[in-house]
């Protein structure tokens, strides 16, 4: 019996270690980059070149990687952009192709939204005139390798009128890839998700009953 407790007690350990590697950390918003816009549109880089070039600004984006999951030194990338008064256009693109994840980790853990795409495009309400969004791989998408993305924030001008409007008649073709053909990459708008501590503490609950129920089971062995 004590060998089987004793096994018991190595799987739940095992599984709550798995379980706590999957969980992302989260950046500190100090440790964010600041973002650096291109701010006048009609200046942007539209050279194919500009992509593999080292500090390459490809129509604005950023580049950025998300680290090989099983990295012992991974980090979750953020971002910090200020001067957000009515709304901000985000768009970001992965290279190789993998499922992306933004989330503003600036707002309340309970109301925030998390938008998962390949190709991610999404404008939306300024949380606040200082907001830092943190980028996650979604499900595998990182446990083969490192993957690169770029990435883009476009502020609406605090004069226009219709922030809304602006944001309907914003390009949603733009993405670096797209400087190498002439026929645009068609993308919808992003759905969002609201995601908070409730989802993650029910995770923890139902893992640590079913371990719990696992123990029990080998201990009667």
């Amino acid at each position: 019996m004590m060998r089987g407790l004793h096994l018991a007690f190595v799987l739940l350990f095992t599984i709550l270690v798995l379980y706590s590697k999957d969980c992302e950390a989260q950046c500190a918003p100090e440790d964010a980059k600041a973002w650096d816009p291109v701010r006048n549109e009609s200046t942007y880089d539209r050279d194919p070149a500009s992509i593999n070039q080292p500090d390459g600004r490809p129509l604005g984006y950023q580049l950025d990687t998300l680290d090989y999951i099983n990295d012992a030194n991974a980090r979750s990338p953020c971002v910090t952009v200020t001067g957000c008064i009515n709304y901000v256009d985000i768009m970001v693109e992965t290279d190789p192709l993998a499922r992306i994840c933004i989330e503003d980790i600036t707002t309340d853990a309970a109301t925030r939204e998390l938008i998962c795409q390949e190709r991610i495009s999404s404008c939306v309400p300024c949380p606040s005139e200082e907001v830092t969004y943190q980028f996650s791989c979604q499900g595998s998408s990182c446990d083969q390798s490192a993957v690169n993305f770029w990435f883009r924030f476009v502020l609406s001008d605090p004069a226009v009128l219709d922030p809304e409007l602006w944001c309907f008649n914003r390009n949603t073709d733009e993405y670096p890839s797209s400087l190498y053909n002439n026929v645009p990459v068609p993308v919808t708008r992003a759905k969002t998700m609201p995601t908070g501590r409730g989802t993650s503490l029910g995770a923890t609950f139902s893992l640590t009953l079913c371990a719990f129920l696992t123990v029990i089971f080998i201990a009667r062995q």
